[in-house]
């Protein structure tokens, strides 16, 4: 059996829980109307999976004897119409026996932007490769960097830097529409939409939907707590999400459930008010989607310890005392939203922030981490503001006030921290799952 037909199976037993959910819940308050024709549709979806199943891997399975039990059950909660929490019980063993019992070799295969962007899929394709009936393949992507008019010009292709332990395939060694894998993980929807580099065409979701089964879409980008209220969190959150290859996707991992309604009200605001019924449609259509099954990178940075990161040798002068001992870290990141919207604040707080930062320099190591890709950014979009960012990094070594961390991977530092401050952005959400404290900036707030 696909990997897709096997999470078919496993998603009709998960409707069904919720089906008996509203059952027990309608039965408590002895609303029954309508009920029959809920307990015969359960009992007909139990029946359909169970002949799939048989017809799978033969009579005499444990899932279609759950399933049969099941159907008895039903049967008697029709006949007495009072709550029985034994049908849910049944359903949980029929799901787990459903995935001991069918085996669903599956040819998966990574889609990485670049090796800095691993950290986006490792803890995945982890528990992927740990599975032997499935074949991993992981394609690192040609990219294009763009030219000062936008348009695509040099060809990037990278395979190296990814760890060890992952075999990379090359771009032209398997060609996925002549091998339709069952699953694909991507980390990019734009389809050329992006600023400074974009992947290779024949990588765009519009190439890649019709050629398996699951196309499975993972943000990199880590997003803070949205209030789904504020219309400018909001207006950031479509440009991410609005882009052309969010609608050939078949499914969407997010780190929150927050996030998830973040996208689901962006996804439909577009239903004119008053359409209630197709609001609800295209709700129900998106909450399918989009999964809620946490962040690799989140994932990743809970593993780790002080203890598995060596300091730095560069670092050591600022973070070690006179005795040996360590200062806090403090890391202070800045957001690229927050440079594109008020650059003369922004950089103007960031001078009154190194400021403090200097005048505790005994107690407290600074690790400052703009945006990686902020000098790309502004280049395109902000020329004025990056010669101000430019002379600003400049002074910032100049004075050596700290460490800056300029790495694409933020785990060093996260790890390696006490304490953050800065944008409410990605960051914070990693921080605040590890625990340790968080401070988000006011660029309107001074020192003094």
């Amino acid at each position: 059996m696909k990997r897709a037909q096997k999470t078919a199976l496993i998603s009709m037993i998960e409707t069904m829980q919720e089906a008996v959910k509203e059952l027990n819940k309608r039965l408590k308050m002895s609303d029954t109307a309508g009920l029959p024709n809920l307990l015969a549709d359960l009992q007909d979806t139990a029946v359909m999976v169970g002949e799939t199943i048989e017809a799978e891997i033969g009579q005499g399975s444990k899932s279609a004897a759950l399933l049969e039990k099941l159907c008895e059950e039903a049967y008697k909660v029709s006949n007495e119409m009072s709550p029985d929490n034994a049908l849910n019980d049944i359903l949980v063993q029929a799901k787990d026996s459903i995935d001991a019992e069918i085996h669903a070799p599956a040819t998966v295969v990574f889609l990485p932007i670049d090796a800095s962007m691993w950290d986006g899929f490792g803890t995945i394709w982890e528990k992927e490769i740990s599975n032997p009936d499935n074949k991993v393949i992981v394609i690192p992507l040609p990219w294009y960097e763009r030219d000062g008019s936008g348009a695509p010009s040099v060809l990037h292709y990278e395979k190296d830097g990814y760890p060890e332990k992952v075999e990379t395939t090359g771009y032209n060694d398997y060609l996925i529409k002549n091998n339709h894998p069952d699953v694909v993980y991507i980390q990019s929807i734009s389809n050329g939409n992006d600023l400074g580099k974009t992947v290779h065409p024949a990588f765009y979701t519009s190439e890649l939907k019709d050629n398996t089964d699951d196309l499975i879409y993972i943000p990199y980008t880590l997003e803070g707590e949205i209030d789904l209220k504020n219309e400018s969190q909001l207006a950031r959150l479509t440009e991410k999400v609005m882009l052309p290859g969010i609608f050939d996707v078949n499914t969407v991992i997010l780190q929150s459930q927050n996030l998830k309604e973040a996208y689901i009200e962006v996804l439909t605001k577009d239903i004119p008010p008053g359409n209630e019924e197709e609001l609800a449609e295209k709700r129900d259509y998106w909450d399918s989607v989009i999964k809620t099954y946490g962040s690799p990178r989140i994932e990743r940075i809970l593993r780790l310890n002080k203890e598995d990161i060596p300091l730095p040798e560069e670092w050591k002068r600022f973070v070690e005392k006179p005795d040996g001992s360590r200062k806090k870290i403090v890391l202070y990141s800045n957001s690229g939203w927050t440079f594109m919207e008020d650059c003369d604040g922004l950089i103007d707080k960031i001078r009154d922030s190194f400021k403090v930062f200097e005048e505790n320099a005994e107690a407290i190591a600074l690790i400052w981490r703009p945006y990686p890709r902020i000098k790309e950014i502004l280049g395109l979009l902000r020329p004025d503001c990056l010669k101000e960012y430019e002379a600003l990094v400049q002074e910032f070594k100049d004075k050596e006030l700290g460490i800056l961390d300029e790495d694409s991977d933020f785990t060093r530092s996260v790890v390696l921290s006490d304490a953050y401050y800065g944008d409410d952005g990605g960051m914070v959400s990693v921080y605040r799952a590890t625990g340790k404290p968080v401070m988000v900036e006011n660029i309107s707030v001074r020192s003094s």
